[in-house]
């Protein structure tokens, strides 16, 4: 690489990526950004064709090499749940997503974009480019700087120099458009400029993209002497998740509305069908914008209509057969689209409102505007006057439209600059800013929101103000107090935010409780001692004021709970919590294979169920079709009326067919559950013998599981409770995990763990298994922590009585569900230490194939968020017995 003398800049963009390079030209000795082309098979044509912008979606095509790009793009509609997007939204997020066994997250995806991007540079440059500059927004976060960073490593960057230490990789995205503005300047190649980089003028970088946008204010100078650019930075906005995927949303709920206008019932579609339809719906939003676009830019190139009509200018949309027949035909004007959108583009904020930014309604304001007032009323606050900006440089691929570009001169009062290619501008200035690095320049970061520490009164004290030059080192005295006598702990909350109290747009970052060696009396002074480093990880060392003993040493990040770091107080537990987003339909296998010929099928299914030899081998062909055909539900009615008209032996057979279609089609789904409730009914259960309750009953409780619909909890529970069903009591229970809720089932299963015998060992471990999934503290709306001490109490039982290795595992696994503390509403610090202790003193005894298990049920219930690793080993553990 050195050899080489590139220079690498890599923009990991919402909707697109791109990787440009540059090397320093020996005729003109001037650096040179240009971006990497690469071929890939074209979405639409299936053609092979040069592209410089990468789409960032991610393709995994079933049980092969994930695929990326415009092909994955191009599977949206085909196979959407099999397609990662707008990935970048979700960086240093705690969500998982699952595709044919495999666990990923986040930085695994991102990772997956810039190892392809990383090849087609070798493509070009004959070997991989490991220095490399990745651009991130400047709003991230440190948990999305770090998962960033790891995201690179996976892909093969370097992230440490030869001594370990990170290196500086990280480029904020509007000090890149900053870059290659400058360059560009320099080269005198930016048109109608008056700005004299000189002299030190104040530039807010407008970066809007797919999924983010990013507002920051910097005073610019150039120094010609130095051949340096100077850039020093005054706000960055909150980070904020809107784009053009929240334009394209809102035209999309529009199409919408006009289809249920020609007659679709959208309550009679499932999940998948809803699914797919919004993604048509997305895409066809997308090209509008895009069409709509090009006929307003292609109609004042050419003078074809003047400012005061440019509303009216207006594109055709016709998409025949959208959905069951219905197609699209509209014309989208300007006008048009404006009202569409109209909640994002804060129409009624203007320039001098951020003087008053306090008394705006920040929950209504997720628009476009907001977060310019934002950083204008940060701005104003740091340097303690009025904010003059001197020029608005666009940047990001939505910057591009029409509609974006008139709100920003209006709302300011003079027209951005756009360099004209917003796409490519971040990667190139990355180049540029690499190349600074390597002289061995370095950059300062600032704070983007101030950080504060809840006092008394729902206060907030700020000790790090936004605009902070980072690293930062300060002192506060004489203002914290111990309001308790005796106080052997306190609770420090902390706020991110420039508001003076709790209420939003401020946001809980964290909370520390800390113990004190020993306890102090009412009305000592606490001094703290911070320290903040260019990472954002705040350092808090609290002392007696007038002493040199120092009672806590805690660390913070912003969006982070890291653990308690001290060597006086190892046994506090943190409250540590995080956000867990669901896996995208998480082992939902999406039927897509050849669609079935209903006629056919049901003739065929006549004769099967019309011999006296049962045809096995075209049975199991018919079971083979119904689990990837698109349209197998379309045989539900035909099967559910032959049900009634079968032999018994041929009842449970019909039941497995119904097992492949159940959640397939709502409508069909709530038939099928009718049928299986009739079929399991005590009335018609004791007419069976003991052979067609372990067929019928049996089988028919196993699909009723497979649904997941909660109002089955109590049918279910009655079953349990009757005498026939005392063989098939394993089912049961195991379906009541699947889809219990309640804290009756809770209750009823710990009952029945109570008193069952300790020689039954698989239904011991069914029932360990279901408590667990019902009691865990992951659900949207978990039981009441206060039975979990009962369950928990039961369980430790087990594991002091039982050797069995499956029950065991099973005990572990529900330890770590029923004390999990990741989520909230957990059990009690205390039950949590005694859980905490219990564990460590069974890991003593036990195999040491059991170790990693309690490691990973130990940090559940600390609150750490799990490695890749571990989350897969839980994912694995978590599968039922039967």
């Amino acid at each position: 690489m050195k050899d080489k003398n590139y220079y690498i800049g890599i923009d990991l963009g919402t909707t697109n990526s791109v990787i440009s390079y540059g090397h320093i030209n020996t005729r003109t000795g001037r650096l040179e950004a240009k971006v990497f082309k690469y071929k890939a098979i074209s979405s639409d044509t299936r053609s092979i064709k040069q592209y410089e912008l990468l789409p960032s979606y991610v393709y995994f095509k079933e049980n092969e090499t994930p695929i990326i790009g415009e092909f994955a793009k191009g599977m949206i509609s085909a196979q959407g749940s099999r397609v990662i997007k707008s990935i970048k939204s979700k960086m240093g997020d705690s969500c998982r997503y699952e595709y044919d066994g495999k666990v990923y997250s986040p930085e695994d995806i991102s990772s997956l974009i810039l190892k392809f991007l990383g090849n087609k540079a070798k493509d070009t440059l004959n070997f991989y480019p490991d220095d490399v500059i990745i651009t991130v927004p400047a709003s991230f976060s440190s948990d999305q700087r770090e998962a960033t960073l790891r995201a690179a490593e996976k892909a093969g960057f370097k992230i440490r120099d030869k001594n370990g230490k990170k290196r500086n990789i990280l480029l904020d995205e509007p000090r890149a458009a900053l870059f290659d503005f400058i360059e560009t300047y320099n080269r005198n190649e930016v048109p109608e400029v008056s700005l004299d980089l000189k002299i030190p003028q104040n530039i807010l970088v407008y970066d809007l993209g797919g999924g983010t946008l990013d507002v920051s204010l910097h005073t610019v100078n150039y120094d010609e002497n130095n051949k340096k650019i100077n850039i020093q930075d005054l706000a960055v906005s909150r980070y904020t998740q809107i784009g053009g995927d929240n334009f394209d949303k809102l035209v999309a709920d529009y199409f919408c509305e006009k289809l249920t206008e020609k007659g679709l019932n959208l309550k009679t579609l499932n999940e998948f069908s809803t699914n797919l339809l919004k993604m048509k719906l997305t895409e066809l939003a997308e090209i509008t914008k895009l069409d709509l676009n090009q006929e307003i830019v292609n109609k004042l190139e050419f003078g074809m209509i003047d400012q005061e009509n440019i509303d009216e200018i207006e594109t055709e949309v016709l998409r025949a057969n959208i959905w069951d027949g219905k197609g699209i035909e509209d014309t989208v004007s300007l006008k048009k689209y404006k009202k569409i959108v109209n909640e994002l583009m804060g129409n009624e904020l203007t320039y001098n409102d951020y003087k008053n930014i306090d008394n705006i309604d920040f929950t209504k304001n997720d628009n476009i505007i907001f977060p310019i007032l934002d950083v204008l009323a940060k701005a104003a606050k740091k340097i303690n006057s009025e904010v003059k900006i001197d020029a608005v440089l666009l940047n990001g691929g939505m910057t591009k439209f029409y509609l974006i570009k008139e709100r920003i001169r209006n709302f300011f009062g003079f027209s951005p600059l756009s360099l004209g290619d917003e796409d490519k501008s971040v990667a190139k200035g990355a180049v540029y800013y690499h190349n600074t690095l390597h002289k061995g320049i370095v950059y300062n970061k600032i704070q983007n929101e101030s950080i504060g520490i809840e006092v008394s009164g729902g206060y907030v004290k700020h000790i790090v103000p936004a605009g902070t030059v980072l690293p930062y080192t300060d002192e506060i005295k004489g203002t914290f107090q111990i309001k308790e006598e005796n106080a052997k702990s306190i609770v420090l909350p902390f706020y991110l935010g420039e508001k003076t109290n709790t209420s939003l747009p401020n946001k809980k970052i964290a909370s520390r409780v800390v113990k004190f060696p020993t306890p102090l009396k009412k009305n000592t002074v606490i001094d703290i001692k911070l320290t903040i480093d260019e990472s954002g990880i705040l350092f808090l060392k609290g002392g007696i004021a007038g002493t040199n003993d120092y009672c806590f040493d805690i660390s913070v990040e912003s969006f982070n709970i890291d653990e308690l770091k001290s060597d006086k107080v190892r046994d506090t537990k943190v409250l540590k919590k995080y956000q867990i987003i669901k896996n995208i339909e998480p082992k939902k296998f999406v039927k897509l294979g050849e669609k079935i010929k209903k006629e056919e099928e049901e003739e065929k299914l006549d004769k099967i169920f019309r011999g006296k030899d049962f045809p096995t081998l075209d049975y199991n062909a018919i079971i083979n079709k119904l689990k990837i055909s698109q349209n197998g539900y379309i045989l539900g009615e035909y099967l559910l009326n032959k049900l009634d008209n079968v032999s018994k032996e041929h009842k449970t057979k019909i039941i497995f067919l119904l097992k492949e279609i159940v959640n397939d089609d709502e409508n069909l789904k709530r038939k099928i559950i009718n049928k299986l409730i009739t079929l399991t009914k005590e009335e018609n259960i004791i007419f069976y013998d003991v052979k067609d309750i372990k067929r019928i009953v049996k089988d028919s409780i196993r699909i009723l599981g497979l649904t997941g619909e909660k109002y089955l909890e109590s049918h279910l529970l009655y079953l349990l409770t009757l005498p026939y069903t005392t063989n098939i009591r394993d089912i049961i229970i195991v379906s009541l995990g699947k889809l219990g809720y309640s804290k009756n089932c809770f209750m009823h299963l710990l009952n029945e763990l109570n008193k069952c015998n300790p020689e039954e060992i698989g239904l011991l471990i069914n029932l360990v298994w279901a408590i667990s999934k019902i009691g865990k503290r992951e659900k949207m709306n978990p039981i009441s922590n206060t039975l979990l001490p009962l369950a928990i109490n039961k369980i430790k039982q087990l594991l002091k009585e039982n050797t069995h290795k499956e029950l065991t595992e099973k005990c572990i696994l529900a330890l770590g569900e029923l004390g999990d503390s990741r989520f909230g509403n957990e059990i009690s610090e205390e039950e949590s230490e005694k859980l905490l202790k219990f564990l460590k003193e069974f890991a003593l005894h036990t195999r040491k194939a059991l170790q990693k298990n309690i490691q990973l049920t130990e940090k559940m219930i600390l609150g750490n968020i799990l490695t890749e690793d571990e989350e897969q080993n839980l994912l694995t553990i978590r599968q039922e017995s039967l």
